[in-house]
């Protein structure tokens, strides 16, 4: 994709957008009508502005990682490096942390020189400091935090600008996500009801109840984070969600519901070892508190209550996949214990009753949860269907995507 405006020397979405601190993006009132209660998480790292004498490009690109698996990794970079020229307008990097057994200057030497840079910590400083470090060494005006087993598919960029530049008040802009697992199946939930792209006019239902938003999904307005600050190394799975939750109580955000961003699920990456553990569900109750405290009463109650009820249903699902997928009894029964301990029985009962008649609609028709969209990466994104019905269905079809 060629650096058309909105890609123009000199650009600054500061001098064209109005500024929207404070806004009621939500219609509550300001965003601090609510806040002042007790920090569940610890106060996020400030992100220093870039210095005015600095040439900045407008999109920075920043690939945190850490003991990255390589065809991963270069999956990532080349979904990215596929859809610009090459240009100094836009800043990619990898930022590493530390790892042991990776090498960031010989695995950025496999692209043209000038395409990749790298930068490696001395020291390991930890998922929120590695993501904090990437928008701190971000010099764009708008940044792109893509995970290391992550990456994007053609046309990702093109929308999400397309967006900015149609509504210059928003802040972030994101669009839907495949869900793509180690033998190359993808499914893209519809976990939003629109149809087209736009501003997302409900961030309670969207941001507050669930998140909706995977990080590779969106890019942000670095004078954003100036703002926000940085993610909160209280959490570390629930990270993004908070910084979500903070963005949306104060921005407009624009969404748009093509899938275009795909989230990789393999059982070597941080979330499957935290799924195991419990500690993801320990986190997201946790996030659940700790967002309340920036709403206003009565609001803050009514939104506890549904997105715990919306994670108790998600404890009870993630109890189910770990027995599938692994049998793994003990760690599923303490996600239902979870569950329990942070809701009502009668909250378990019934998303317990909800996963049952969903899982029995599921084996009568399969999973589809939207048409599937031509992309690259050589990737089949085929009908996610339940494991009983695999071998039924192999010839599901399939889209295999060339670059």
């Amino acid at each position: 994709m060629s650096l058309s405006p909105p890609f123009r020397k000199g650009f600054d979405p500061r001098n064209r957008a109005p500024e929207q601190r404070g806004r009621d993006v939500c219609g509550r009132g300001s965003a601090s009508s609510g806040a002042g209660h007790a920090e569940v998480g610890s106060r996020p790292a400030p992100i220093q502005a870039v210095p005015k004498s600095f040439e900045r490009p407008f999109l920075s690109v920043m690939i945190p990682t850490w003991r990255p698996v390589p065809e991963y990794l270069e999956r990532a970079i080349r979904s990215v490096l596929d859809q610009f020229e090459p240009s100094p307008r836009i800043q990619v990097e990898i930022v590493d942390d530390c790892s042991p057994d990776f090498d960031p200057s010989a695995f950025a030497a496999r692209f043209d020189r000038t395409a990749v840079s790298f930068h490696r910590h001395d020291q390991h400083l930890g998922l929120a400091g590695n993501w904090n470090a990437c928008l701190a060494r971000a010099r764009g005006h708008w940044v792109h935090l893509l995970h290391q087993d992550d990456f994007v598919l053609p046309g990702f960029y093109q929308a999400l600008l397309r967006g900015i530049d149609h509504d210059p008040s928003v802040a972030a802009a994101f669009c839907a996500t495949y869900f793509v697992n180690a033998n190359g199946a993808g499914w893209a939930p519809r976990l939003l009801p629109l149809d087209g792209p736009g501003i997302l006019d409900d961030c309670i239902q969207h941001v507050f109840v669930r998140l909706s938003i995977q990080c590779s999904a969106i890019i942000v307005r670095r004078d954003v984070y100036e703002t926000l600050g940085g993610f909160d190394a209280g959490f570390s799975y629930a990270l993004d969600w908070d910084m979500w939750k903070r963005l949306a109580l104060r921005y407009p955000i624009w969404y748009d519901p093509q899938p275009l961003a795909c989230y990789r699920m393999h059982s070597a990456s941080e979330t499957s070892r935290q799924s195991l553990a419990g500690t993801h569900l320990v986190e997201v109750f946790r996030s659940i508190e700790h967002s309340a405290a920036l709403l206003p009463q009565p609001v803050a109650a009514r939104i506890r209550r549904r997105a715990r009820a919306h994670y108790a249903l998600f404890a009870i699902e993630s109890a189910l996949d770990l027995i599938r997928a692994a049998g793994a009894w003990g760690p599923a029964l303490h996600s239902l214990s979870i569950a329990r301990q942070e809701t009502s029985l009668a909250s378990v009962i019934a998303a317990l009753a909800k996963v049952m008649i969903r899982g029995g609609f599921r084996a009568l028709t399969g999973r589809r949860e939207t048409k599937l969209t031509p992309g690259s990466d050589d990737i089949d994104l085929c009908l996610a269907l339940p494991n009983g019905l695999r071998n039924v269905s192999a010839d599901a079809p399939c889209l295999r995507f060339t670059r």
